[in-house]
């Protein structure tokens, strides 16, 4: 038996019909995008009539209103003149505060704080820092100014302008930073008899010279952390032999310290002279 193949006939449309099956198409593809254009809009407009009404119950609510400013960390400046610098105060809404600027502008008004922190809490608003303590001073303009081991300068506040701290004569940054990286390690052998040393600065060729109180001029001459703990021990018995040898001495010469010689040079009678100068193994 023969089977016929059989052809599935082609459906035609007219002209006409085709390109109205088409705008239907298109009409109904546009339906679906406005409608989800339409749901979004919606969405958003209640997203954001809901914002709204969230900040401004945030904004207006005295639950969120600031009652307590602590501050931290005062020792030498007062808690009133921290608080007359913040750009808040109590009553100010917690969602009006900015953090960045009030530790921006305790960073541009005090100097001599460090490490400042501005953290909002419930109904509170907490202001930390750390007062930068003094390793010296330097007069800048004839003002006296702290310097710390960071070599940043700042106003002396409190106790520290009473404290005995060691007078640093120079002016130019990276020479200052070299006498306050000797003035840390020196002051850690000292210990106690540091607060004899009353200035401290540095030649051109980086050697290193201090004065003490009622006593000579050091020449240390290169810091060298090596030898340091020796040549301090040297120089420790040095000071105390020329107490019972002389009444004064005019100056200790360390420079000479590695090849076995220290000079001193005696003062006699308050007059002081070259040809005085001698030299000790």
């Amino acid at each position: 038996m023969k089977y016929r193949h059989y052809r599935r006939p082609v459906r035609r449309y007219s002209a006409v019909v085709l390109r109205s099956k088409l705008k239907s198409e298109r009409n109904q593809k546009m339906g679906k995008v406005l409608a989800y254009a339409g749901s979004l809009a919606a969405v958003f407009c209640a997203v954001y009539i809901s914002w709204n009404a969230l900040a401004g119950f945030f904004s207006t609510s005295e639950r969120f209103n600031l009652r307590e400013i602590k501050i931290l960390g005062a020792k030498n400046v007062s808690k009133s003149e921290i608080a007359a610098l913040l750009p808040f105060r109590q009553g100010d809404n917690l969602f009006d505060i900015w953090v960045s600027e009030a530790e921006r502008n305790l960073s541009q008004c005090k100097p001599e704080l460090e490490n400042i922190s501005v953290r909002r809490g419930w109904q509170k608003v907490t202001v930390s820092f750390d007062e930068r303590v003094p390793i010296a001073y330097v007069f800048i303009d004839g003002e006296k100014l702290g310097v710390d081991v960071k070599n940043k300068i700042f106003p002396l506040r409190g106790g520290f302008t009473k404290k005995s701290l060691p007078k640093i004569a120079c002016s130019d940054a990276e020479q200052r930073m070299a006498v306050i990286k000797f003035i840390v390690q020196y002051k850690s052998l000292a210990k106690d008899s540091f607060k004899d040393t009353v200035g401290v600065g540095i030649e051109q060729d980086g050697c290193i010279y201090f004065d003490l109180a009622e006593g000579p001029r050091v020449m240390w001459g290169v810091p060298d952390r090596d030898i340091l703990k020796e040549k301090y021990g040297k120089l420790k018995y040095v000071l105390e032999d020329s107490k019972a040898k002389f009444s004064r001495l005019e100056y200790v010469n360390l420079n000479f310290f590695e090849q076995g010689r220290i000079i001193i040079k005696p003062r006699v009678n308050g007059i002081s002279s070259l040809s005085q100068a001698k030299a000790v193994s």
